[in-house]
């Protein structure tokens, strides 16, 4: 299996000024480590960032906070599967939760895509989309932890928060391994099965078939 490269996992924030709704504010700071096994001759690094955020309503989460979510990778577009996060609560009132979302090419590039989650500590690991030629990218070693905290500051303007797990390393279609193959669809049927919305229903199903397809398309799977 083609090692990826290491890269920081960094995160951005940005504030984006609005009428304030709601008295109580919160302040989510995050830290992002991007953890690259085998590699001594250099060393991880670790982003960190802070960004006020207004608490906003879900439906069924009333706590739950939408936290955009940002990555680049060449040659993913629409046609490929999406990148899926799986986010594991290990503290706060995240302890427990087990949480995997979609994020399709379209969201992405739009600046639409975004997880709902609480306060608390996450640990991250990604599942490579699919190209359409059967190609996907080296996710196996990047993982990531996330802490959410929350604190009162009724002065704080609307801001958002954003993950950025910056851009995936390609590995070409000839390149690509039966076993990697066989792992993401092994690993998404399980994100279907335990998703949130953007996995359940006829969109599971549309990714659980995409990806099949695109990984069927790699004649040339070692």
């Amino acid at each position: 299996m083609s090692r990826c490269t290491e890269r920081p996992v960094s995160v951005s924030a940005y504030k984006k000024t609005a009428p304030i709704s709601l008295a109580l504010l919160i302040i989510f700071g995050i830290i992002v480590g991007l953890y690259i096994a085998n590699k001594p001759q250099k060393q991880s690094r670790t982003a960190t960032a802070t960004a006020p955020a207004v608490l906003q309503t879900d439906e069924k989460n009333p706590q739950a906070i939408s936290i955009p979510i940002k990555v680049t990778a060449q040659n993913w577009n629409e046609k490929s599967t999406p990148v899926i996060l799986h986010l594991k609560g290990t503290d706060g009132n995240a302890k427990g939760s087990d949480v995997y979302h979609a994020a399709t090419y379209e969201e992405v590039a739009s600046g639409k895509a975004a997880v709902l989650l609480v306060d608390g500590s996450y640990d991250i690991s990604v599942i490579s989309p699919i190209n359409a030629d059967g190609s996907l990218y080296d996710t196996a070693l990047l993982t990531a932890k996330i802490m959410l905290k929350r604190t009162q500051n009724p002065q704080d303007t609307k801001a958002y928060t954003t993950i950025n797990l910056g851009e995936l390393p390609k590995i070409e279609a000839n390149n690509v391994t039966k076993e990697q193959l066989q792992r993401i669809v092994a690993d998404v049927t399980t994100a279907v099965a335990n998703g949130d919305d953007s996995l359940k229903g006829k969109a599971g199903e549309k990714i659980l078939s995409d990806v099949q397809t695109n990984a069927a398309a790699n004649s040339s799977g070692r």
